[in-house]
């Protein structure tokens, strides 16, 4: 059976793959400036460290924001929809800012309509 992942687990891996790489990149340009023989021990001087803290920075802030926006939405979807299969029908208020999570907002509410009217018949 095929493992599965979280995508709060997916994205973390990825953007820290890609945050490597970018700091591999900053790094492997910094020692073809250096010359043909860079000191190592320059190699992780000030202006190195400054690259490396950067793109961590970077990393938390696209963290934060795919957090934010994308899976704490997905999450409450989630649930509601979940508790909407349980026979709980309620409104969905996911208070995003994307649109397609929007619409999946006004689906799930006219579908949650559609079943409270059909129960009240």
């Amino acid at each position: 059976m095929k493992r599965k992942l979280s995508l709060s687990t997916i994205i973390s891996i990825w953007t820290g793959v890609a945050g490597l790489i970018s700091i591999g990149i900053c790094l492997l340009a910094r020692v073809m400036l250096l010359g043909d023989k860079p000191d190592v021990s320059r190699l992780f001087d000030h202006d190195s460290l400054h690259i490396i803290l950067t793109v961590l920075i970077m990393y938390g802030i696209c963290l934060f924001g795919m957090r934010r926006f994308i899976i704490k939405p997905l999450s409450t979807l989630y649930i509601h929809l979940y508790e909407v299969a349980k026979g709980h029908p309620q409104r969905l208020d996911l208070d995003s800012s994307i649109k397609e999570l929007d619409l999946i907002e006004d689906s799930v509410n006219t579908m949650v309509h559609v079943m409270k009217t059909r129960d009240s018949q």
